[in-house]
């Protein structure tokens, strides 16, 4: 049975969460942070989404940078206030 990282996140959210200011703010752990970033990495490499170079050194750094970028944003809010 197939379990999506992605609900498992959320699940984590509702439950880690605090009211302030009349919005809902929350904390990821690093660890579901790590488990979202590593199953969005999997699935842009299995569909062709990260860029494969013929330098195995550069790919790597590519999925690097992709895993990182979730790792560093998500749970983060876009608005600058």
């Amino acid at each position: 049975m197939f379990r999506s990282p992605i609900l498992d996140v959320q699940a984590v959210a509702a439950a880690e969460y605090e009211r302030k200011g009349g919005i809902h703010m929350f904390e990821l752990t690093d660890t579901y942070k790590c488990q979202l970033a590593k199953s969005l990495t999997e699935l842009a490499i299995q569909n062709g989404l990260i860029c494969q170079h013929e330098n195995s050194v550069r790919t790597a750094e590519e999925v690097t940078h992709f895993f990182d970028t979730i790792v560093n944003t998500v749970g983060k809010s876009e608005n600058m206030d």
